[in-house]
């Protein structure tokens, strides 16, 4: 069972994204395409097959890395697609962090899935890559994991400091780094924490069989993907392929040599964002560009400095001569930065649209301006599908207390009060929550008279209401926890029910692993979640897992 909620009811969503899902002309005009299946079967695909793009080269590169990752025939002819000029891509991707990273990883992929199917279910060869981005650099965000522990608390490991706390790593992307021999450590710690049934054996196993000593975070990453999603068609991509350099080296060249253009292009935009009420997802320093040099294993930001360019945080002037020759001498040691990154994608791959989050489509509302100044057509910027997975046991809590998801939103505080209210008629608490709405009634009723009398009362009245509000409130929230004590079964559900629905006041989508309703049922909850995602309008979903 599926029940939709707007993304205005959810908490902390940007202004930019909620328009952009309504289609308001507002945030539509950072994009060259709006959010619609029926268009994305017609305009922006024409523009896009007639540019030109590396196939047998791509595909070729493609080949060998899903066969390391152990992909299946259909992935292989999936790839082989992608030589044929009508075929595009569906794009999507995601820092390789451990275990997959959050469920919204999973959700990423499987709308880019969804989506390509739909696409070929009416005509069109359209084929799902997973770009992994493993030129990422921050290890802190790769290694956090929050689990839910088997007393249903939630607890934030950093595995950090016991995969490398002996070593000195540099600013180094995050993808190419192999796990020394405490990733034992790791995976037995982690599994640990997964829920028993039945199927939590096959999930350590596949976990001991993916993450090994010696195996970098984007291997691993793969290889655990292409098992959970076997035979699906996803095409897993790594971009830090030395291969792949070559392919992209004329873009690396343009960024340098209108590194002025695109500063002013992007600050502009940042400009135009703000004006019209929106946030910039990327600050936009006075010496940025949007290239990364990687020497002796470190990443270093290259910035523009008079009378050339520089290396962040260091007193190295480099010439763009010397930039151009060492690019052309090693592609392999530049990359983009985060808002380059889009237009290399659709360098490489015929991107009819990009599955992304949020925060993603904040950065392409600025990306807009580059395509723009490139003359390059953009894709269709399309919404990953959002899940709150709901388990048996906690939908029956919810409804035995009477509690929906968006009470959780409220914190705990308010969960504890309104199940103690739907539990417990009659209690202290509902009787002060009664005697608040009737002074809130009160105070409103006799304020016009109060102005009668003299114009200044009216905020004399207003700090009376806030003090004798507050400390009644104050007083709810005492009696509720004395009278949870005699009923700290409502409690601890309500505790249960928040740490489920909202670990660390987060989604859950932000925080708990695939692998956590894995091993709680099995593949069949991938099941579940293909049936919920949809090709038309946007909402996050109340998934219960039946």
């Amino acid at each position: 069972m599926i029940k939709d909620i707007a993304y205005r009811s959810l908490p902390n969503q940007s202004n930019l994204y909620l328009k952009y899902l309504e289609r308001d002309p507002d945030a539509l005009r950072f994009f060259q395409n709006a959010p619609d299946f029926k268009s994305l079967c017609s305009g922006p695909r024409e523009r896009i097959i007639r540019c030109e793009f590396p196939r047998s080269k791509i595909v070729s590169i493609l080949q060998r890395q899903n066969r390391g990752y152990g992909c299946t025939s259909r992935t292989l002819d999936r790839i082989n697609e992608l030589e044929s000029p009508d075929c595009v891509a569906i794009v999507t991707g995601q820092q390789v962090g451990l275990f997959t990273g959050p469920l919204y990883t999973i959700y990423k992929a499987l709308t880019a899935i969804h989506l390509s199917d739909a696409l070929r279910d009416v005509g069109i060869r359209a084929v799902p890559v997973f770009w992994m981005e493993t030129e990422d650099h921050d290890l802190q965000e790769a290694t956090r994991q929050t689990v839910l522990a088997p007393d249903n608390s939630v607890q934030v490991m950093d595995y950090r400091n016991i995969l490398f706390k002996d070593a000195s790593l540099p600013d180094r992307p995050v993808g190419s780094i192999p796990f020394p021999d405490s990733i034992l450590t790791v995976t037995h710690d982690y599994a640990r924490n997964l829920p028993g049934s039945d199927w939590k054996p096959g999930t350590e196993s596949l976990l001991a069989s993916t993450y090994r000593p010696g195996s970098t975070f984007a291997q691993s990453f793969a290889r655990l993907l292409t098992n959970i999603l076997q035979d699906s068609g996803l095409i897993l991509f790594d971009p830090g392929d030395p291969e792949t350099k070559p392919l992209i080296s004329h873009m690396f060249r343009w960024a340098l040599e209108q590194s002025d253009a695109i500063y002013a292009a992007l600050v502009a935009r940042n400009r135009e964002l703000e004006e019209a009420g929106f946030h910039s997802q990327v600050h936009i320093s006075e010496k940025s560009t949007v290239l990364f040099h990687v020497e002796n294993d470190e990443r270093q930001a290259i910035e523009r400095r008079p009378p050339g360019f520089a290396l962040k945080n260091t007193d190295r002037i480099l010439s763009l001569q010397k930039l151009q020759d060492r690019l052309a001498e090693s592609p392999e040691t530049f990359s983009p930065n985060v808002l380059l990154r889009p237009l290399i994608q659709d360098t490489l791959f015929p991107t009819l649209a990009y599955v992304g989050g949020p925060s993603e489509l904040a950065y392409f509302a600025q990306v807009e301006a580059l395509y723009n100044l490139r003359e390059k057509p953009m894709p269709v910027i399309w919404p990953r599908e959002s899940f709150t997975l709901i388990e048996a046991p906690v939908r029956d809590s919810m409804l035995r207390l009477g509690i929906e998801i968006q009470d959780c939103f409220e914190g705990l505080q308010y969960l504890k009060e309104k199940a103690l209210h739907n539990t417990g008629p009659g209690r202290a608490d509902s009787r002060l929550q009664a005697l608040v709405r009737k002074l809130e009634t009160t105070f409103t009723e006799i304020r016009q008279d109060v102005e009668n009398l003299d114009p200044s009362l009216p905020r004399a009245l207003d700090t009376a209401r806030s003090k004798i509000l507050h400390n009644l409130r104050r007083l709810k929230s005492r009696v509720v926890d004395i009278e949870g004590g005699t009923d700290s079964s409502v409690l601890n559900a309500a505790g249960l029910l928040l740490n489920h629905c909202l670990p660390n006041r987060n989604l859950q989508e932000r925080e708990l692993s695939i692998l956590y309703f894995l091993s709680l049922r099995g593949p069949a909850v991938l099941d579940s979640i293909r049936a919920g995602i949809q090709t038309s309008g946007f909402f996050h979903h109340v998934l219960q897992l039946e």
